[in-house]
């Protein structure tokens, strides 16, 4: 199959998977995603084959190999690691992108290396990272054999948290957007959330209160005079965004 600018297999589906689906192809060849997207996390700190937890060996052990929030590992090549339970994935890139207006997560985990930082906006032609097999590997090949487990484990979440069958994505029949516009009130991953007051005022009307009472149960904000006000957000149709505010601020809405 094609998946994301390489010749790849389904070596676990996301039926049999139930989260996500694994695919399997050259070791570090290049990995690619169909569409545009957000970086906003990665875990880059280790090497394929020297930091790879064979997965029987790891069930095995894990109960005596967990020490609080992390485990005490042995790898394939019985180098000692010291590993997150969010790092068994080892090498990962999360993007955040979208389909038909709906927020998506992708998860690219066991990488070789990664390409991209966080914050980076990618699109078909980027090279996210490599095909590796850092963090927990199952493969019938040798331990000894450097591609030992290498494959490319690919998780798709809605803004739910839940999981969607990643394989029309993977084979590039789907192709997902990132722009500003698609994200309403998008985060700001790599700083505040929003740290501006969101404020607009008729230009017609000089009015010293922005919010009026429009309901017993709907408070109205204080006799007072709105300064440097920035249009910043536009709702171009009714649904549910998200701002944060910090303490202090206010927040000015026109209807």
């Amino acid at each position: 199959m094609i998946y994301l600018g390489s010749e790849r297999i389904v070596t676990n589906s996301f039926q049999n998977h139930k989260t996500a689906e694994d695919y399997a192809g050259n070791h570090q060849s290049i990995i690619k995603m169909n569409g545009t997207g957000k970086v906003v996390k990665v875990i880059n700190r280790f090497e394929s084959h020297e930091d790879s937890i064979p997965y029987t060996d790891f069930i095995h052990n894990k109960d005596n190999w967990k020490k609080g929030d992390y485990y005490n590992c042995i790898s394939i090549t019985g180098k000692q690691l010291l590993m997150d339970d969010s790092e068994l994935g080892g090498n990962q890139v999360w993007i955040k992108t979208y389909q038909d207006h709906k927020k998506l997560i992708f998860l690219f985990a066991h990488l070789d290396s990664v390409a991209v930082k966080k914050g980076d906006i990618v699109d078909s032609n980027t090279e996210i990272g490599k095909q590796g097999n850092t963090g927990l590997v199952l493969s019938n090949k040798s331990k000894k054999d450097v591609t030992y487990g290498s494959h490319v484990h690919l998780q798709v979440t809605d803004q739910s948290g839940n999981y969607i069958d990643p394989r029309a994505f993977a084979t590039g029949e789907i192709q997902t957007t990132y722009l500003e516009q698609e994200s309403g009130l998008d985060e700001k991953e790599n700083a505040s959330l929003i740290d501006e007051t969101l404020a607009v005022q008729d230009s017609n009307e000089n009015q010293d209160t922005i919010l009026e009472k429009t309901s017993d149960n709907t408070p109205s904000i204080p006799n007072e005079k709105v300064q440097e006000k920035e249009l910043i957000f536009t709702c171009e149709k009714e649904d549910y965004y998200y701002i944060k505010l910090y303490e202090g601020e206010k927040l000015y809405l026109e209807k």
